[in-house]
């Protein structure tokens, strides 16, 4: 992909990785085992819509950012450099959440075997290793940024350089929610206060873009972004 032009690789590009790393997910799973059993699929409806509506609660916040730059900001291309600078910094992010994901597993079982004082102690030393994860990656890439972005999107995104130095922050307030939050909140089987602050966050997100956007542009958008990941530690921690 080098060009505007090359807008069907992309997406071919992008739909094919999808469908493979979907499909490889099942190359080692014994289907016929699973067919011995009778399964009782409508029991699962409802932890799974719990577990739904956290994520639908992102990635609303994350859409709305990016509407409303474009319904705010005349010039288009500023959706764009926001769009970029947010994809470096979900990737970053791929190493905390994946370090959640493990954890959740591990947390559960001593849930489950009533092991209160294990929960705790797990919980301090993922907030340990958060910490040891999150400051050399938010300090690394606010040093590289000049040199990656030229490097990585070209010279027309440029601006990405700023705006990535900014929202940098957030991978640290990202990481902490992910062990409040994501770990110990749905562990604990409160996901529905999970859920209610992720909504509300995501409705402050949106009062405090009109006036930020409006003032700062991108930049008002990555701010507004930032309070939110503030705001949800905050609430998840009390």
């Amino acid at each position: 992909v080098k060009s505007s032009d090359h807008l069907w690789r992309y997406v071919f590009i992008y739909g094919l990785s999808t469908f493979v790393s979907n499909v490889s997910l099942y190359i080692k799973l014994n289907l016929g085992s699973i067919t011995k059993y009778k399964l009782n699929l409508k029991r699962h409806i409802k932890p799974i819509l719990v577990l739904f509506l956290p994520q639908l609660a992102i990635s609303l916040y994350s859409f709305l950012d990016k509407l409303m730059i474009g319904w705010f900001i005349p010039d288009i291309r500023n959706v764009g450099f926001y769009d970029q600078t947010h994809k470096i910094i979900c990737m970053l992010l791929l190493f905390v959440t994946s370090f959640g994901s493990v954890m959740v597993s591990r947390l559960s079982n001593y849930k489950a075997t009533n092991k209160d004082s294990s929960i705790v102690e797990l919980v301090y030393k993922s907030f340990n290793y958060i910490w040891f994860i999150i400051v050399p990656i938010t300090l690394g890439i606010v040093a590289v940024a000049d040199n990656l972005i030229p490097w990585f999107l070209g010279e027309q995104f440029l601006f990405v350089a700023k705006y990535l130095k900014c929202f940098a922050i957030i991978i640290m307030f990202s990481g902490l929610f992910n062990v409040i939050g994501e770990q110990y909140l749905v562990v604990l089987k409160r996901e529905k206060e999970y859920t209610f602050i992720l909504f509300v966050s995501s409705i402050l997100n949106i009062v405090f873009n009109i006036p930020l956007i409006l003032l700062w542009g991108v930049l008002g958008a990555i701010i507004s972004s930032i309070i939110r990941k503030l705001q949800l530690s905050q609430k998840a921690k009390k």
